[in-house]
């Protein structure tokens, strides 16, 4: 079976982009992060060159999802066929089919803007709603790419904070979100090697994804907020760095309720890992699973069409959950 992937098509309109030609940062007399480098704001009404010397400004793109491309001729689509499949469908329903395509189980999920469903290092099966996003969507780059030091995890969860010199990096490891002592908090793509959104914050600066949803850069006294994402009581409670070079915030919508405490540890990969989970229209055949970035925990596709959550730190495999 295959694993079906989402085609994602993102238009930005109005928004500005910061292109950094290099990722060397310098510091100015008056202590205003500065670049070495030709800067390059990219908006609606082309692109504009700054000298390198002069002051950050960053403004990020429109909140905007991700949009499926269609498959069909304008008279509509015929009605999709799914053999023993588990598809994430793009009404937000994770179900899964048999080999009669006869649906047998479903989430319930339909309506409620879910758009990816994921295996976390909790243990926990979360599907996630999209609440607002920063960075420019683009194809992926073939890797490898060399590991990220500030690495600290590929997400973070509500409430987490990130501190000077730490990011969180995309699963394949081309971009990563990182905020830097001087206080500057970007995404940078290791593909060609140029930042492609950022902030600026002062030296000292952290990041506080609060509780109520909202993600908030702070100064160095935690008194004064220098940006936020206006995310507050929306019910975010994910960030995640994408593949496609964009950060993004989810709500979720439901879950295994299998939490068993977050693990830092690392497991080997089963050989049936096709990643961590999926967006619209992303499915798994039989034999397939989903597994936590860590490794731990397996959503896996029996031969009899049934879903499994298994924990594979333990021999035999220890089953959470079960569709």
């Amino acid at each position: 079976m295959r694993l079906l992937t989402l085609v994602r098509s993102l238009i930005c309109t109005g928004a500005a982009l910061l292109v950094m030609q290099g990722s060397m940062l310098a510091q100015s007399s008056n202590g205003v992060p500065r670049s070495q480098n030709n800067l390059e704001v990219r908006g609606s009404s082309g692109a504009q060159s700054i000298p390198g010397g002069a002051p950050l400004v960053v403004q990020g793109p429109a909140n905007q999802g991700p949009a499926a491309l269609s498959r069909c001729i304008p008279d509509g689509c015929p009605p999709p066929t799914f053999t023993n499949e588990a598809v994430m469908r793009s009404t937000g329903d994770f179900e899964v089919f048999d080999s009669t395509s006869t649906m047998i189980f479903s989430t319930g999920t339909a309506g409620t803007g879910a758009s990816i469903i994921r295996v976390q290092d909790d243990g926990n099966l979360v599907i996630y709603a999209f609440v607002w996003q920063a960075g420019t969507y683009a194809a992926p780059s073939p890797g490898p790419f060399p590991p990220a030091s500030c690495k600290i995890a590929t997400l973070l969860h509500a409430p987490q904070m990130m501190f000077g010199g730490q990011c969180i990096v995309s699963p394949s490891g081309q971009y990563f979100f990182y905020l830097d002592p001087s206080g500057i908090l970007f995404i940078y793509d290791q593909a060609h090697n140029v930042g492609t959104w950022g902030v600026q914050g002062t030296a000292g600066s952290f990041l506080n994804f609060q509780p109520d949803g909202n993600l908030v850069l702070y100064d160095a006294t935690g008194t004064t907020a220098e940006w936020n994402s206006v995310t507050s009581n929306t019910g975010a409670d994910l960030l995640n760095m994408e593949n496609d070079g964009r950060i993004i915030l989810y709500r979720p919508v439901w879950n295994t309720q299998t939490s068993r405490g977050w693990d830092t540890n690392t497991y080997p990969h089963p050989s049936c890992d096709v990643g961590p989970g999926t967006g619209l229209t992303g499915a798994i055949g039989i034999g397939q699973c989903f597994v936590s970035p860590n490794g731990r925990y397996e959503l896996l596709l029996q031969s009899n069409d049934h879903l499994v959550l298994l924990d594979l730190s333990v021999y035999p495999p220890l089953t959470l959950w079960g569709s």
